[in-house]
């Protein structure tokens, strides 16, 4: 029997979610082809600063500062190597969009824009996971 998919090349991928802003978490000793990042990236105010709920605005703030001080050091990691993303729950900046602005060197994927075709693949992920009523 013929399989039904039929790949010209192995792929490495590196997958990495729920970091929580522990980017360090993205040092691997060789660089993948392509780097999956599936959401919950960003570090989080959290509720303290929220007056005990999740204050959006709060978060994006703090987001959007987070990666002013760490994009350098998160992009060396990534190594100009093409990812594909999606952001999580926790995720209130687009990281995406950060890393376009950013000017970094690979390609990048945005999955809440649809599927992407990366490599012979196809790669799809969950769009905009709601925000609800200041809770995770």
């Amino acid at each position: 029997m013929v399989p039904k998919h039929r790949f010209s090349k192995t792929m490495i991928l590196a997958h990495a979610s729920d970091l929580h802003g522990n980017y360090n978490k993205l040092e691997i000793p060789a660089l993948p082809d392509a780097w999956v990042l599936s959401g919950d990236i960003f570090d989080n105010a959290g509720r303290l600063k929220g007056g005990g709920h999740i204050d959006s605005t709060i978060e994006i703030g703090y987001q959007h500062r987070w990666w002013r001080y760490k994009s350098n050091s998160v992009m060396r990691r990534l190594g100009g190597k093409p990812v594909i993303t999606i952001s999580g729950n926790h995720d209130f900046v687009n990281l995406a969009a950060l890393l376009k602005r950013s000017n970094y060197q690979g390609e990048v994927f945005d999955l809440a824009a649809g599927p992407a075709d990366f490599g012979g693949h196809r790669f799809a992920g969950f769009r905009n996971i709601p925000y609800l009523e200041g809770e995770w």
